[in-house]
């Protein structure tokens, strides 16, 4: 009858839906309505049409294939390195780094003239350097013709010394007419003026010995006619820290997320048919990036064009297995702070320079933080503190200095280098010199596994010396100057050309000035310039107020049912706009243009685009900038006008 037949059917479905709620992803049914069967079992199928395969044995074992790569992240990382490695010129790459972010990399700055006591463990963790206790053989090997330079230079050096002692005066010399605690150029503190006053006068000293130097070397070596002086030259270097444990903040969002996740397992959710994952503490103390960059200037600098000799092999013992202290901790714990802004690369010259590698700089060897943290020496002035700041000084310097180096040959801090890159350095306030030799070996630093690094970079420190003790009667008390002779190896060290080729990564154009299409060129080389000045956005960043981090975030209630119908704000938008968090959310807005580049109504080629606005945008005429560059972007796209091409 009707009322049997419909009986039957619904057991079935009854009994499909049990069948389906015990394996809802392993099998799939088949029911057959034309038998009247009660008991249904699951049947194993294929997803595509079809009966079920019979018989799938092989006589060769098939495995699924292993994947590269253990999670999506590391993944991305290595696509998004090889992207970076295959960009052909050296400015296209220092706008990809910068490319992800419109407002800038959340940096911690690292000052030159800002070292903590105890900061040097930490420098060298984040730029993976083995400190070597004495310099290179070459420097300490006798050589008598070093000794002659010697004896030639001392009565010079000598009467220098006197001469900045005794005759001469400054502007940080005289005294201000101005009353304390009214006139705002008035010396209102006579003690704080001391360190400055002795920086300006070690800054002179240490030029003219430097004069001298140059002056008595320049005929006796042909590397020194030829290469180039920067004074007070900006050294910037931007480069990421992996291996660095969560500070506070990362670790009460991960907290809540893994909280948030229990809470979700308990009542039974499911995330496409499968348990929620719940995170371990492991993953809550998993280590993450951090973006770091380094601000100095340095005294005096020389730059070759070809590079110095490699102390040792990149393959060498001392830098495949030295150690390297690990201190994964925030850099906050050391005193550094943080600012948003793009990550920069600079050694001192632009990459269209001729000479790209340094030979030899200067360092001051005073420190703002002894003056900031104490109000008198104490404990710091020991030899043991000295030496350990002036050591992390040098390596912070040296190593923001080779960086952009290696940086202006095409690679990058995501791209490792494939050979050595070395320098030299003094740390000096023209009575007490420092030596330190520098080799970088690596510039991928972005390892959350930092024990597992294969190259370690390495610095060599020399004894602390003394030029003399002080000025006294019109003499100069216990001169040395053979002080200066470690100093005259490294005028003396001539750069050598490499056997291979220096810029594997770059094509044969190597920076944009070279580019053959001249609205591309112009157009990178303004952005990599409104880039590397750090200027203000014209809209600032924008920035989640107090109250509304309160009311609106973490205890969301009556406060925001009051807000109304009014306008959302970002934090509230790129949750639930179709724009996304790529539009809203300012740490996900990237630094490509928005709109196409406004056109002068004179430069418009048709009449109708000068009419009510129409074309100031015109996509045709000024296309936007792309990674990488195009070949014919501007052959077809842009017209003959005096702006980029003169009309035949």
């Amino acid at each position: 009858s009707l009322l049997q037949e419909i009986r039957i059917v619904v057991e079935m479905a009854l009994s499909a839906c049990s069948v389906l709620r015990k394996h809802p992803n392993k099998f799939k049914i088949f029911i057959d309505f034309s038998n009247s069967v009660k008991k249904i079992t699951p049947v194993a199928t294929r997803s595509l049409h079809g009966p079920p395969k019979i018989n799938e044995h092989s006589d060769v074992p098939l495995y699924p294939p292993i994947p590269k790569h253990k999670t999506k992240k590391e993944s991305v990382e290595e696509k998004t390195k090889n992207f970076m490695a295959k960009l052909g010129t050296v400015e296209e790459k220092q706008y990809q780094i910068n490319r992800p972010k419109y407002y800038g990399w959340y940096s911690y700055m690292l000052s030159q003239n800002w070292i903590p006591c105890d900061a040097k463990e930490f420098l060298q963790f984040a730029t993976q350097t083995h400190i070597v206790d004495g310099l290179p053989d070459y420097y300490s090997d006798k050589d008598e013709g070093i000794d002659k330079l010697v004896d030639e230079l001392a009565p010079l050096i000598e009467q220098t010394i006197l001469n900045h002692s005794l005759y001469s005066e400054s502007e940080a010399d005289v005294e201000t007419d101005g009353l304390p605690m009214r006139d705002s150029w008035a010396n209102n503190w006579p003690e704080g003026r001391g360190s400055i006053l002795k920086q300006v006068q070690s800054k002179a000293l240490v030029r003219s010995i430097h004069q001298i130097v140059m002056g008595s070397l320049v005929g006796r070596a042909e590397h020194l006619e030829g290469c180039s002086e920067d004074f007070d030259a900006r050294n910037d270097a931007f480069w990421f820290r992996g291996g660095v444990g969560p500070d506070k903040n990362m670790l009460s969002k991960r907290q809540g997320i893994q909280k948030k996740q229990k809470e979700f397992k308990e009542k039974g959710y499911k995330e496409r048919g499968e348990p929620i994952y719940v995170l371990g503490e492991d993953d809550v103390m998993q280590p993450y990036e951090r973006a770091l960059q380094y601000k100095g200037k340095n005294w005096i600098q020389l730059r070759s064009g070809d590079p110095l000799p490699p102390f040792i092999d990149r393959d060498s013992p001392l830098v495949t297995q030295s150690q390297v202290p690990i201190a994964p901790h925030d850099p906050r714990a050391w005193g550094y702070k943080a600012e948003c802004q793009h990550g920069t690369n600079v050694p001192g010259c632009w990459p269209d320079a001729d000479h790209q590698h340094g030979l030899l700089m200067y360092c001051d060897r005073s420190n703002q933080w002894n003056h900031q943290a104490v109000a008198s020496e104490g404990a710091l002035s020991s030899p043991e503190a000295t030496k350990d700041q002036n050591a992390a000084k040098a390596l912070l310097s040296c190593f923001g200095w080779l960086l952009p180096q290696a940086c202006h040959l095409g690679f990058s801090p995501m791209t490792e280098i494939t050979f050595p890159l070395a320098t030299q350095a003094t740390v000096t306030d023209g009575q007490h010199w420092s030596y330190y030799a520098y080799q970088l070996n690596t510039t991928d630093l972005t390892t959350n596994k930092p024990e597992e690094h294969t190259h370690n970079n390495v610095m060599w420190v020399g004894e602390d010396q003394a030029l003399f003790d002080k000025v006294e009667d019109g003499k100069v008390i216990n001169f040395n100057p053979s002080t200066l002779a470690p100093l005259l190896k490294m005028y003396l060290l001539e750069p050598q050309a490499r056997e291979y080729s220096l810029t594997p990564y770059l094509s044969n154009v190597k920076t944009v000035s070279n580019f053959h299409d001249p609205y591309q060129r112009q157009f990178l080389l303004e952005q990599i310039r409104h880039q590397y000045t750090n200027r203000a956005r014209h809209l600032a960043k924008p920035e989640m107020y107090l109250w509304e981090k309160m009311h609106l975030v973490d205890h969301a209630g009556s406060w925001a049912l009051g807000m109304g119908m009014r306008r959302n704000r970002w934090f509230q938008m790129y949750k639930v706009s179709h724009l996304g968090k790529e539009h809203w959310h300012p740490e996900f807005e990237s630094y490509d243009a928005k709109n196409h580049r406004y056109i002068p109504k004179a430069l418009r080629p048709e009449d109708y685009m000068r009419k009510k606005g129409l074309g100031r945008r015109y996509n045709r005429w000024k296309p936007k900038l792309t990674i990488p560059l195009e070949d014919k972007a501007a052959v077809y796209k842009l017209p003959k006008t005096l702006e980029y091409q003169p009309e035949d």
